[in-house]
């Protein structure tokens, strides 16, 4: 045999015993090792996920508050704030004898409305600094260009080994809140066939049109008067579902094709897929996505969207009901025939 040919096979032993003793040594002095193949991978794609999600979240915002800082711009006569000259029936007045009070150009007035609207509607977005961000405004033949004045950083996080999957770690959250909660019973005013979903019984914005600033115009149902951390109720047994949006949204599937949404939750109580009972405690009332804290309610029935307090529909017992002066109530109550009812029990 050649020497070569003996040689060779014992060049591999050694240098496969050689990496082998590197990698003991390596496993031993640092522990292991913490991250699995793969993982950076995924955090970066989830980091990226993040980002995506919340620049079109943006996008939409954006969309929105170009129209109502536009609105809003006309409204006070092209000033940002309130001029010093003031106004005179109800219109901002330039000049008031030697007093002038002429706005500032346009765009710049309009940039001032635009990044309150926008910060406003950023500032509901969980756990990201939106509500920091500021945007340079340019309007070109009539397209809006807004540049924001910095970036917006995600970390690429990376799960450690001995962390539990989200859905276990929110069960046990839920599991310990409800054991330190003292026990709350189902509501005590009774309301017709079905549990009423808060604590108060005054209605401070009814189902259909509305003239309001911010908010649908078209309000596919109630809202019930209600401060952050008010209990809301299921207001029949059925399965829960929660919407990862901007309302906070819980929605509860009931029998005979009968959905019941509760939006503007400050916190939601119970898992996605978990059935709950007429009258259980499921979420606490807030203001996520909306000016001031109260109970959105809307209920469809198939696709179609039910007027909650409409006798018709037969879920509701108007009659224990109050109504606030200042909601859309009484621009539409003449089509229902609780309209003598309703402008009895308005405050």
């Amino acid at each position: 045999m050649k020497k070569a040919t003996f040689f060779m096979p014992l060049l591999l032993v050694v240098v496969l015993v050689a990496l082998t003793w590197t990698y003991i040594t390596m496993v031993s002095k640092h522990g292991g090792f913490s991250v699995s193949i793969g993982e950076k991978q995924g955090a970066i794609l989830s980091a990226e996920n993040r980002a995506e999600k919340a620049l079109f979240y943006i996008d939409r915002s954006a969309r929105y508050a170009a129209e109502t800082a536009a609105f809003d711009l006309a409204e006070n006569g092209g000033y940002y704030d309130v001029p010093e000259c003031g106004a005179y029936l109800g219109v901002t007045i330039w000049n008031q004898g030697t007093k002038e009070c002429w706005p500032e150009t346009p765009d710049l007035e309009y940039a001032r409305y635009f990044n309150d609207e926008i910060r406003e509607r950023l500032a509901v977005y969980p756990d990201l600094p939106l509500a920091e961000l500021s945007y340079d405004i340019v309007l070109d033949n009539r397209r809006l260009y807004a540049f924001s004045e910095q970036p917006i950083k995600f970390d690429i996080i990376l799960r450690e080994p001995d962390i539990l999957p989200d859905e276990v770690v929110l069960k046990k959250q839920i599991i310990a809140k409800r054991l330190t909660q003292t026990y709350n019973p189902p509501p005590k005013v009774s309301l017709g066939q079905y549990a009423w979903p808060g604590q108060s019984t005054v209605i401070t914005s009814c189902y259909g049109w509305r003239n309001i600033d911010y908010g649908s115009t078209e309000h596919r149902g109630i809202d019930i008067r209600a401060a952050v951390g008010d209990p809301v109720y299921a207001i029949a047994e059925g399965k829960a579902r929660i919407l990862n949006d901007v309302h906070n949204t819980l929605i509860i599937e009931h029998k005979g094709d009968l959905t019941s949404m509760y939006l503007h939750n400050s916190e939601i109580l119970v898992l996605n897929g978990e059935n709950v009972a007429k009258g259980q405690l499921v979420a606490l009332a807030g203001k996520a996505g909306a000016k001031e804290p109260h109970i959105h309610l809307t209920i469809k029935k198939g696709k179609d969207y039910l007027d909650p307090i409409d006798p018709d529909n037969n879920l509701f017992d108007i009659t224990k009901l109050s109504f606030t002066r200042s909601a859309n109530c009484l621009y539409a109550c003449k089509q229902y025939e609780y309209c003598d009812i309703m402008k009895e029990r308005t405050a």
